[in-house]
């Protein structure tokens, strides 16, 4: 989950009211129930009309008057309330900006064991927003909200597992939490354990495996699950051999903008690999990739400019496609670019 997308969260608040389907009609029709009890002191009922006023359902929307139900529903202390004012204030809804009162209410839920608060609470110490940057108390807060079932949080654990970020690396346990994720169905959870298979960490290598994984995410449209299933279909690595198939998740990363995918597919077009043969189809794709910033696909690009291959040579886009490509690291560029610029002088 992306912790600045706190819309998905707040899909959880109309429980009782579009939760169950309701139209605005409807909602405004309940809406003077939820009022009165509302004002009478009931907390659910606060919430809820908070996150009708902040979102416009069934009234007029206003959301300064949302985050005063908020708040009074939070200090009776109603969890997801205090999730939702700590919202607002991160997010500068029906009040100023302000990450630090953010992470304050995040953390007054967290401590009552709200897992999607510790989770919010985590991201703010990943990145050091509202409060000191600290990878473990970013871990800290992961596994709170991991052990309390969240899928989000199980990922982020087993990649502070895996990599050691604010945690003793442990590789089989960081599996273990990418598992729990997983069965969850949360597609990078899956993608990581396919990752995890594939590699051999925390785990035994096993191709099958990280197939089965890979393509369980793929389902999902994760991008790299996509490319990475489509590489090892094309080899045959872990699973027969199947250029359809491989080909068929290739288009989706591409598709989806995966550079390496559309990099890969210019190839494809350029030798009739399971394809018809197709220069222009071939240059449309490789041009996607350099545009979406893929090393390889940047290199190549400006070798066609360079040699004038299906495009009109232009030595200063050469060079430029080359400048791109070398600022990250592309092992062959530099030597291409500096011969180039020889030329020129």
């Amino acid at each position: 989950m992306d912790p600045k997308d706190f819309k998905k969260q707040f899909g959880r608040a109309f429980r009782g009211l579009r939760g169950d389907g309701l139209t605005q009609a409807a909602i405004a029709e309940r809406l003077p129930q939820i009022e009165a009890a509302a004002a009478g002191g009931n907390a659910q009922a606060q919430w809820d009309l908070g996150n009708c006023k902040r979102y416009g359902w069934g009234c007029e929307r206003d959301e300064p008057a949302g985050l005063n139900w908020y708040m009074k529903a939070a200090e009776h202390g109603l969890l997801d309330a205090m999730f939702s004012v700590a919202a607002c204030y991160q997010e500068g809804w029906g009040v100023l900006r302000d990450p630090a009162e953010a992470a304050n209410w995040f953390r007054r839920a967290a401590d009552k064991g709200h897992a999607m608060s510790a989770h919010y609470l985590a991201a703010l110490y990943s990145r050091g927003v509202g409060v000191e940057q600290s990878d473990a108390e970013a871990f800290y807060w992961n596994m709170k909200a991991a052990e309390a079932g969240l899928a989000d949080a199980q990922e982020n654990v087993g990649r502070g597992l895996r990599s050691g970020l604010g945690v003793r690396a442990d590789p089989a346990e960081a599996v273990k939490w990418f598992r729990r994720a997983a069965d969850q169905g949360l597609a990078v959870a899956q993608y990581s354990l396919g990752t995890c298979y594939h590699e051999g960490r925390g785990v035994p290598r096993n191709d099958g495996k990280a197939i089965e994984w890979f393509r369980k995410a793929a389902d999902q449209k994760h991008i790299e699950a996509q490319y990475n299933l489509a590489v090892l279909l094309a080899v045959g690595q872990g699973v027969k051999h199947d250029k359809a198939e491989s080909l068929k998740w290739m288009f989706a990363a591409a598709e989806q903008g995966s550079g390496r995918a559309q990099c890969n597919l210019a190839i494809t077009y350029q030798l009739g690999d399971g394809v018809a043969r197709d220069m222009a189809e071939a240059m449309r794709w490789l041009k996607l990739s350099a545009e979406n910033g893929e090393a390889d696909g940047q290199a190549a690009l400006g070798r066609c400019y360079e040699l004038g291959q299906d495009v009109p040579k232009d030595l200063e886009t050469a060079k430029m496609w080359y400048r791109k490509a070398a600022a990250q690291g592309h092992p062959k560029v530099r030597a291409l670019l500096e011969a180039l610029e020889k030329r020129n002088t």
